[in-house]
């Protein structure tokens, strides 16, 4: 019961509402231990995935831009979702498409009847603007909405001198990354705020991983 309260009293205060009336805690449960975790620590500690991990994961992976990003509230305003729609230039993984619309938890929302303004944060979750081009990591909600993936956002962005582009994975500053190293046991090694590699080479790595898997599936 103590565990409950704590919580919903932590929940709560994710989100902040600018105005006189203050609106429910949302309830987002896939997101609790994250919550839980910063809760103890002031920052969540997750271990950071690789590409094979998260293209095997993931349902779809897709390349693209962002055309345009809105928040909305569900109809009980407890939660906020962040819809972002994506103009598709290759896909990866999953079936092909021109466009996908992209909904995460969480966002910023002001209402347009009274104009009070609500700040919804999902500890780790990413950010979306419009113009930005990035390869996208997607799973599917129970309703079937696509989403991002934790660490799924995964920016392009093109070096204006060689003309060459780049993949920069962009780290949540509410969350610290460890990585298992069984030479010196350290668990708990950090990242940069981001990592960069050629996105050739990212490329390269999520269709050897879509390839393995679909020699997994044969073989049953």
């Amino acid at each position: 019961m103590l565990l409950g309260s704590t919580i919903n009293k932590f929940m709560k205060s994710l989100t902040r509402v600018v105005g006189t009336v203050q609106l429910p805690a949302f309830q987002y449960y896939s997101f609790v231990i994250l919550a839980l975790t910063a809760f103890q620590a002031n920052a969540s500690i997750l271990e950071k995935t690789t590409t094979a991990q998260m293209t095997r994961e993931a349902k779809e992976v897709q390349i693209g831009e962002v055309v345009s990003t809105w928040t909305s509230p569900e109809p009980d305003q407890k939660m906020y979702f962040t819809y972002v729609k994506i103009r598709v230039e290759q896909t990866l993984k999953g079936k092909p498409a021109q466009e996908i619309l992209l909904r995460q938890p969480g966002g910023d929302y002001r209402d347009p009847v009274t104009g009070r303004y609500t700040h919804q944060k999902v500890f780790g979750m990413e950010s979306f603007k419009r113009g930005e081009r990035g390869l996208f990591f997607i799973k599917h909600a129970n309703d079937g909405a696509p989403t991002v993936m934790f660490q799924g956002k995964q920016t392009i962005i093109k070096d204006e001198k060689t003309g060459s582009e780049n993949v920069v994975r962009e780290r949540s500053r509410d969350v610290e990354y460890s990585k298992h190293h069984d030479d010196d046991h350290n668990e708990n090694a950090l990242y940069a705020v981001y990592d960069q590699r050629p996105l050739n080479e990212m490329v390269l790595e999520v269709q050897r991983a879509v390839n393995a898997e679909k020699g997994d599936l044969n073989k049953k």
